[in-house]
């Protein structure tokens, strides 16, 4: 695990802003502490609809059942949504979403049209995860936990 910075603190002409958009359902005696807690930890949050944050304190790795790349061919975008596709790709990198790469891996995306007129773009991870080890914790049950506690 990577050593990251810790966040610097939210400007003070922010904070109202930030603060005014979280719904708290907390006794009003407990606002205060949970509003600290959200102020001081402001950089985990969404601050809007392309915010959607990073991890970068850690590192995944998909363990696969072989070495082969998995590479499946790409769907046919339709005429009418590829301008609608590159202008998202552009968006993703220019929010650091996405980079250029050449690998030999591939998952083909495709779109689907929402009721709103606007666009859900999928990426079809199946052939990967068809592909990848299982990741299988021990975990315990709520009695067991509850058992240690008690």
């Amino acid at each position: 695990m990577k050593d990251t910075p810790l966040p610097k603190p939210l400007d003070p002409k922010l904070k109202g802003k930030f603060l005014s958009n979280i719904k708290l359902g907390v006794p009003s005696s407990e606002k205060a502490k949970y509003e600290e807690l959200f102020a001081r930890n402001h950089d985990v949050f969404s601050h809007n609809k392309e915010d959607l944050g990073m991890a970068n304190n850690f590192e995944h790795n998909i363990k696969l059942k072989n070495k082969e790349p998995i590479y499946k061919k790409q769907f046919r975008i339709p005429e009418a949504h590829q301008q609608a596709l590159h202008s998202k790709i552009e968006e993703w990198q220019k929010i650091g979403i996405i980079e250029p790469c050449f690998s030999r891996y591939n998952s083909p995306i495709f779109i689907v049209p929402k009721r709103d007129g606007s666009f859900r773009f999928v990426l079809d991870y199946r052939a990967l995860n068809g592909n990848s080890l299982e990741d299988r914790y021990t975990m315990k049950d709520v009695g067991e936990c509850i058992g240690e506690i008690s």
